[in-house]
């Protein structure tokens, strides 16, 4: 009788692990063919972004910027100083402050506001 709950349990750990596998590829494929819903971040992407992606993005840009500074030298004697603050300085930052949140693209969320004419 322990066998079967055993092997019961094992079938239902692979099938939870198999369905984690699965379902977000089903729905990326989803959000990937409408490409309106491309820049509608869901609650739950939301969520991890402002508890989670945001402060590590934080972190990465003061590292980034604690680095950029360190191998400045390095950087303008090889002639790439511009590239290496945009990796290490622009990109973090602009992840962190300016992406609208749960977006993963790195652009800000516009609107189309209608304008009243005067008649």
């Amino acid at each position: 009788m322990r066998t079967i709950w055993v092997k019961l349990s094992k079938f239902a750990a692979m099938t939870l692990l198999i369905m984690q596998l699965v379902v977000p590829t089903q729905g990326m494929a989803e959000s990937l063919s409408d490409p309106a819903k491309l820049n509608q971040p869901s609650a739950a992407a939301m969520v991890l972004d402002g508890l989670v992606v945001r402060p590590v993005m934080l972190g990465v840009t003061v590292l980034g910027t604690a680095l950029f500074i360190v191998t400045s030298p390095f950087s303008l004697l090889g002639g790439n100083a511009e590239d290496a603050a945009d990796e290490l300085m622009i990109k973090p930052a602009k992840m962190t402050f300016i992406r609208c949140l749960g977006c993963s693209t790195l652009e800000r969320k516009y609107e189309v506001v209608e304008q009243k004419t005067e008649e």
